[in-house]
């Protein structure tokens, strides 16, 4: 969710209308944010940031929430099996 809400936005930017297939993404897609990194997502990030719409820190929490989301969802059968108390207080 979080991955497609970045990288769709980015896309959207560099949008040049519509046809019957969905939006038509101009060339400058590819040239100035593609180019940046093979994976959609992190040569978005690192447009965002070119631009100055995010800083290292911000980067930094992206990472840390990546981590946290992936321990998460491939830990959860441990998660639920541990009888662990969460405090949400």
């Amino acid at each position: 969710m979080l991955k497609s809400s970045i990288t769709e936005k980015i896309e959207g930017f560099f949008t040049n209308g519509f046809d019957e297939n969905g939006m038509i993404v101009s060339p400058e897609y590819k040239e100035k944010v593609l180019s940046l990194n093979r994976i959609a997502l992190y040569a978005s990030l690192k447009w965002l940031q070119g631009m100055e719409a995010i800083d290292g820190e911000d980067l930094e929490r992206f990472e840390y929430t990546k981590r946290c989301r992936n321990t998460l969802a491939h830990e959860m059968r441990t998660f639920a099996s541990s009888c662990v108390d969460f405090d949400v207080a």
